[in-house]
C-alpha cells in the first residue's frame, strides 16, 4: 500500500503532496505493508523515517544520476543508520 505523495516531485505533478503528519496513523491502519513514497531522497529520508516510516520507495533519486548503484547504497547504507 503506497502513501504519498510525501513531498512535491516532478513524477507526480498533479497531485498534492499529502506530507509527514499522518504517516504513523496510516502505519497503524494499514490493512498490509505501508511504503511511503514521493520525493524521497538522500535529503528527505531522514525526516520520513523520524515521521514513523517503516518503508519508503526511492526512484527518481536513484535513476537521475550517473550511477543508480551508488545511489542506492547510500540511501541503504542512511535508512540503515537510521533505524
Amino acid at each position: 500500500l503506497a502513501f504519498g505523495p510525501v513531498f512535491a516531485t516532478p513524477t507526480k505533478h498533479d497531485y498534492t503532496p499529502v506530507g509527514l503528519r499522518d504517516i504513523r496513523a496510516a502505519n497503524r491502519l494499514a490493512p498490509c505493508p505501508l511504503i511511503v513514497i514521493g520525493g524521497i531522497d538522500l535529503t528527505t529520508v531522514p525526516r520520513v523515517i523520524e515521521a514513523g516510516a517503516e518503508r519508503v520507495a526511492v526512484v527518481r533519486a536513484l535513476f537521475d544520476t550517473d550511477d543508480p548503484f551508488a545511489a542506492s547504497l547510500a540511501v541503504r547504507e542512511l535508512i540503515d543508520y537510521l533505524i
